[in-house]
């Protein structure tokens, strides 16, 4: 972990090695390093409170066991995703990057495993966002 703050402008995120975390074992450095840079890069234009609200109702999803009602639930959080990105004011296009990133994963998530590697993966923006920017409300 570093705090530097030198951007890379040309990160490209890794979408499905974040949702086949599961298939990814020997890389799973690899993965967690990946979801780092993202939030390291992309992260300020979010508060911590932003993002805690979402992870919490993903967090709450977890305990439903039909896995086509979870995975509906998820996707029903996409508006709100919309909603978030449209309030935001400091460093909009960097928000609206990790916004997008994460609705796109959303539908992308279409089994148990993925539902619990975007779980994983909200975890750790949470985690690396607060390291990262920890003066964001």
């Amino acid at each position: 972990m570093s705090k530097g703050n030198d951007n890379n402008p040309k990160f490209e995120f890794k979408e499905e090695m974040v949702l086949n975390m599961h298939e990814h074992k020997a890389n799973f450095d690899e993965v967690v390093n990946h979801i780092e840079k993202f939030v390291k890069d992309y992260g300020k234009g979010l508060s911590t409170s932003q993002l805690r609200n979402i992870y919490a109702k993903i967090k709450k999803l977890a305990s439903e066991k039909n896995i086509e009602e979870k995975i509906s639930q998820l996707k029903s959080l996409r508006p709100q995703l919309a909603y978030i990105t449209a309030r935001l004011t400091a460093d909009k296009e960097n928000g609206k990057k990790m916004i997008s990133t994460m609705d796109s994963l959303i539908q992308q998530v279409k089994t148990k495993e993925q539902f619990d590697n975007f779980m994983y993966f909200m975890e750790s923006v949470v985690a690396y966002h607060k390291f990262h920017h920890p003066k964001s409300a």
